[in-house]
């Protein structure tokens, strides 16, 4: 069996052309560029892509609270959002240690809200 050949080490690229946010990436040779983007919803940056956990709303305020409790680095602060419409939602942003956006929300009637337009 053959061993794959020794990819040249080359210098990383800069992203800062594509955002401010952007990270440089070198794999098998070939450099590339790891965006974080945001979709305002609501007035707020939701970040693209995130992970979304729904609660059910004491286990949601629960949540809040003790986040409010610790030094946190929201990326959006717990909030309620689209209030007094079918998609009416409390919603809250942070990162994980590796950096990647959560979401933890909830619907007062989870089965009737989540998927309502």
């Amino acid at each position: 069996m053959q061993r794959a050949a020794a990819r040249p080490a080359g210098p990383i690229s800069t992203c800062s052309a594509i955002s401010s946010s952007a990270t440089s990436i070198r794999s098998w040779g070939r450099n590339g560029c790891v965006t974080s983007l945001r979709n305002l919803v609501d007035g707020h940056g939701v970040p693209v892509p995130h992970c979304g956990v729904v609660l059910e709303p004491s286990e949601w305020t629960k949540l809040a609270a003790r986040l409010k409790q610790h030094k946190v680095d929201w990326v959006i602060e717990p909030y309620t959002r689209f209030v007094n419409t079918p998609g009416e939602q409390s919603t809250l942003f942070i990162r994980d240690p590796s950096g990647n956006a959560l979401e933890f929300k909830s619907f007062r009637d989870i089965a009737g809200q989540l998927f309502a337009s």
